[in-house]
């Protein structure tokens, strides 16, 4: 059965464990603030599209699926990438 957790949510911690320093490269040292940065536009396209589309992304744990759960969030993924392609494309030409 498959367990699914907002992507915002999840995004939104990653960078905060990553500017506390709980999140370092490899060789130990903290992430650049400039890569921060750039995890934020991403997180703030994602609130966009989020918002515009009224589609909420979500992620699940993939090796806990079975065939069948696999097959449909490779669809689910599939068709949401070409959304937010879409969206991307048709904010950029504005």
């Amino acid at each position: 059965m498959k367990k699914s957790s907002p992507i915002i949510s999840l995004f939104k911690q990653f960078i905060k464990e990553t500017e506390t320093g709980k999140r370092l490269k490899k060789n130990g040292e903290k992430i650049k603030p400039d890569s921060i940065q750039n995890y934020k536009y991403v997180l703030n396209n994602l609130i966009q599209f989020s918002s515009e589309t009224k589609f909420e992304l979500r992620i699940c744990d993939a090796s806990k699926l079975d065939k069948r759960e696999l097959g449909s969030e490779k669809s689910y993924w599939k068709s949401s990438i070409k959304s937010l392609r879409s969206s991307y494309i048709k904010r950029l030409s504005r």
